[in-house]
């Protein structure tokens, strides 16, 4: 009896973690929950109505009229669940590719080039998706500081070695020869 009601308790979590999941992708969609409701759930519902209707109204064999409105069901389901699907296949398009964006994002900065331009190169690639998406986003950030980023990767982790260690770092030399010039940083 106990491993019974722990099933339907089980049941009911799964159930409401199924709502709640799919109440918060409504919030992720592009357009608002009012323009959703118009734009799909209303004309769904109105689908789902008209053939509850007509399964009634019509004077065909019941093999025709039945599944009417189980079409409508399912029209009305579709439209319902459809903000879930949508938000987790675009999670997973996203996972699928940001370890190529990554990858790309680190052979662009291995070059020399200004660290926004390496996030509007990025942003010009459409096979990103979404991830090209942020990284447009940030690449309209104005930079606060006018060297690349391999350069500018270079100072801070010299920076934060010599804050939180007593020896000097013994990496690449900081001579002027291995600075960039003040024409190639901008």
């Amino acid at each position: 009896m106990a491993t019974q009601t722990e099933q339907s308790s089980n049941r009911l979590d799964t159930l409401l973690t199924f709502i709640s999941e799919l109440l918060a992708s409504y919030d992720k969609l592009e357009m608002s929950r009012k323009r959703y409701f118009l734009t799909v759930l209303l004309p769904a519902l109105v689908v789902f109505v008209a053939t509850i209707a007509a399964a009634i109204l019509l004077t065909v064999p019941i093999l025709v009229r039945l599944p009417l409105p189980l079409l409508g069901l399912l029209i009305i389901t579709a439209a319902v669940v459809y903000p879930k699907i949508y938000i987790s296949q675009r999670r997973i398009a996203i996972e699928n590719q940001f370890h190529l964006v990554m990858t790309h994002m680190t052979v662009l900065s291995m070059t020399n080039i200004d660290r926004m331009e390496v996030f509007r190169t990025l942003a010009k690639e459409e096979e990103y998706g979404a991830l090209a998406e942020g990284t447009a986003s940030t690449g309209s950030v104005k930079p606060s500081s006018p060297s690349p980023t391999p350069t500018a990767s270079r100072s801070n982790s010299s920076q934060s070695r010599s804050l939180t260690t007593t020896r000097p770092f013994r990496g690449r030399s900081s001579s002027p020869k291995n600075t960039p010039s003040a024409a190639s940083i901008q």
